[in-house]
């Protein structure tokens, strides 16, 4: 898209209004901008058949993959692949989507919350959602995001991090709810902890 619309929001990867040259996907109604290069990196290391935006978890088109590889020969910008042991690309592949299954499913359940729990004026049965939300995800989707991290982790330290800070990158996008601050403390202690080891 065109590098003179008006930029809406933060870069997902830099946390900052991006500058020229970005790129900028239409979501809906709404517009999604990068900055070109974290973006063109995270395309080409992404190991996805369709790559997601990492604030919005919509795909990215092939016509959209084209754009932004056009625009990045425009300026010059280029990525190359991070090379993995060959013998754990399958498994790498497996976790990475499994991780974004995970965040998927937080997500959901972030705008759920938000959308039919967070201000209905019924404090208890607010908070009711909020544990059973919290105990149901740690009883299931936490454990499986948990496993798949590790595995990454003793892989790449890096792009481990870069799960948990686009995973903290996601949840910012959402209004912020018990809930959201929840699962923004769990990933924060999660880096946190693994970072100690």
């Amino acid at each position: 898209m065109s590098q003179f619309l008006e930029v809406e929001n933060k870069c997902p990867f830099t946390l900052d209004i991006p500058e020229v040259p970005f790129y900028t996907k239409k979501v809906g109604n709404t517009r999604q901008s990068y900055n070109l290069e974290p973006l063109l990196y995270y395309i080409v290391n992404n190991d996805r058949e369709t790559p997601l935006c990492p604030a919005t978890r919509t795909i990215f088109t092939d016509c959209e993959i084209a754009e932004i590889t056009s625009l990045a020969n425009k300026w010059n910008i280029t990525a190359s692949k991070t090379k993995h042991d060959p013998e754990l690309g399958e498994e790498l592949i497996n976790s990475k989507n499994t991780i974004d299954q995970c965040v998927w499913e937080i997500i959901d359940a972030i705008q759920n919350y938000e959308e039919n729990y967070n201000d209905i004026g019924d404090v208890e049965m607010s908070l009711y959602m909020f544990r059973y939300i919290v105990q149901s995800f740690n009883e299931t989707t936490i454990p499986i995001f948990i496993e798949n991290y590790q595995f990454i982790r003793r892989i790449n330290k890096i792009e481990a991090d870069e799960i948990i800070n686009l995973t903290l990158n996601t949840i910012s996008q959402d209004k912020n709810t018990i809930l959201t601050e929840y699962f923004a403390h769990f990933f924060m202690g999660l880096a946190n902890f693994f970072f100690t080891q």
